[in-house]
């Protein structure tokens, strides 16, 4: 009796340290051009999970996930969305990597408003079908926003 005792407390703890996929609930975009986000970006997953998420507004404004908020001037942010669009974000297939096996892998989702048009972006950093492009958008906007809260 006391090893099945034993044995099912052992099984329990082991049961309790598998990892599984984490999920998260982003704070759906509001893609209307007069006041929704300009920019959206999400990153999730990772070597110790974690998700991040930074919206953009027309205004300048630049809301975290966890609320925490920031100005920048909107001249900044015109030039950001050029840049984007330079680097052919609207042209970007709308998935890199989905069906990628990365546990370490972090998992990006774009959404870009410029006023004119609306496209989201979600792709798997490190996927072999992940263009050089996407990690030029990635590295664009991790600059822009490094400064923020």
């Amino acid at each position: 009796m006391r090893r099945r005792v034993v044995f099912v407390l052992l099984a329990l703890a082991l049961a309790a340290c598998t990892v599984g996929p984490t999920t998260s609930t982003p704070v759906p975009p509001t893609a209307d051009p007069t006041g929704g986000v300009a920019i959206l970006f999400q990153r999730s997953g990772g070597l110790l999970p974690s998700d991040l998420q930074w919206a953009v507004y027309p205004d300048g404004r630049v809301v975290t996930g966890k609320g925490e908020e920031k100005s920048i001037p909107a001249g900044q942010l015109q030039a950001l969305l050029a840049e984007l669009k330079s680097l052919g974000f609207f042209e970007l297939r709308d998935s890199y990597g989905l069906s990628a096996v990365c546990n370490d892998c972090y998992t990006y989702r774009i959404t870009v408003n410029d006023g004119e048009q609306v496209k989201t972006v979600i792709a798997v950093e490190g996927a072999a079908d992940t263009p050089d492009t996407v990690l030029e958008i990635i590295d664009a906007l991790n600059t822009f926003l490094s400064g923020t809260p």
